[in-house]
C-alpha cells in the first residue's frame, strides 16, 4: 500500500457526499494506493498528459447510482516519491459540472488546480 498524502479540502468535498457516494469514491482510491500504477480502467486511468506531472498524475473514476442520480466522480491523483506515495488532490462530479458549466471542460479546469496542489505538496514534504 502507498503512503497516501490528501490534501486537507479533499476531505472537505469527500464528506460533504452521501454515504454511499463517498463510500464508493473511497473504494476506488484505496484500490489505486493498493495496485498503483497496476490499476486498471474503468476505477483507474494514468499518464493524464494535460498535467505539468506528466506521466505521475492519475485519476480514478467512480460512477454510482444514488438517490435516483447518476453520480460520475473523477480524483484527480499524483505518483510521488518514486512510486512510494500517492497525492490525492481533488475530487469532482463531472455530470453535474457539465450541467452547471456548458461548454466548460472539467479537466481543463481542474488539472491545472491539481498540478499546483501537488507542486505544493511536494515542495513543503522535500519530494522532487
Amino acid at each position: 500500500m502507498l503512503e497516501t498524502v490528501i490534501w486537507p479540502w479533499f476531505t472537505v468535498w469527500l464528506d460533504q457526499l452521501p454515504r454511499p457516494v463517498a463510500i464508493a469514491v473511497a473504494r476506488d482510491l484505496d484500490y489505486l494506493a493498493r495496485y498503483g500504477r497496476a490499476a486498471t480502467l474503468p476505477y483507474a486511468r494514468h499518464r493524464i498528459q494535460a498535467s505539468a506531472h506528466f506521466p505521475d498524475m492519475s485519476e480514478t473514476r467512480t460512477e454510482i447510482d444514488h438517490d435516483e442520480r447518476r453520480w460520475v466522480l473523477r480524483c484527480l491523483t499524483v505518483f510521488a516519491r518514486d512510486d512510494q506515495a500517492l497525492i490525492v488532490c481533488l475530487g469532482g462530479d463531472k455530470a453535474s459540472w457539465s450541467d452547471q458549466h456548458p461548454g466548460l471542460d472539467w479537466y481543463e479546469t481542474w488539472i491545472p488546480v491539481a498540478d499546483e496542489i501537488t507542486t505544493r505538496i511536494k515542495k513543503e514534504k522535500g519530494w522532487r
